[in-house]
């Protein structure tokens, strides 16, 4: 009788189960991920929205009104801030209304479809308006 020897290597079938298995893992991990990169632009993006209406606001008490801008650069330079060069995730603006208010807003870049606009309003006579948070909507 012949003797066989036990080989100690994985099946065909098994080596698929690891790979549907680790697929399945690298699926979930790299979604999770992509969500945490949104959530922490978007979370930046709050962020310079409050740090420009604080401009604003320091803006107003000493020319006695806002001032608007079109892009970061011009945003950066008017109202003495470091805002992200122009051409990155998100592009700023501020848009008057009147002499007594403003909205500022980010605007995301063509290749971030998956965030939104989002704003800020800022008003000469709302002495709580430190405590508003900007929303997930463009200046109207």
């Amino acid at each position: 009788m012949m003797k066989y020897k036990q080989q100690n290597a994985m099946t065909l079938m098994e080596i698929l189960i690891v790979l549907i298995i680790a697929s399945i893992l690298s699926t979930v991990g790299v979604i999770s991920y992509r969500r945490s990169l949104v959530n922490a632009w978007e979370r930046d993006a709050r962020a310079m929205l409050k740090l420009i209406k604080n401009a604003e606001a320091v803006y107003m008490s000493e020319m006695n009104t806002y001032i608007g801008c079109n892009d970061n650069d011009e945003c950066s330079a008017d109202l003495r801030l470091h805002l992200p060069a122009a051409g990155g995730i998100w592009s700023y603006s501020v848009n008057l209304r009147g002499t007594e208010s403003f909205c500022a807003q980010a605007i995301p870049a063509d290749a971030y479809a998956d965030l939104h606009t989002m704003s800020i309003v800022g008003h000469r006579s709302d002495p709580g308006q430190d405590m508003e948070e900007p929303v997930h909507a463009g200046c109207n």
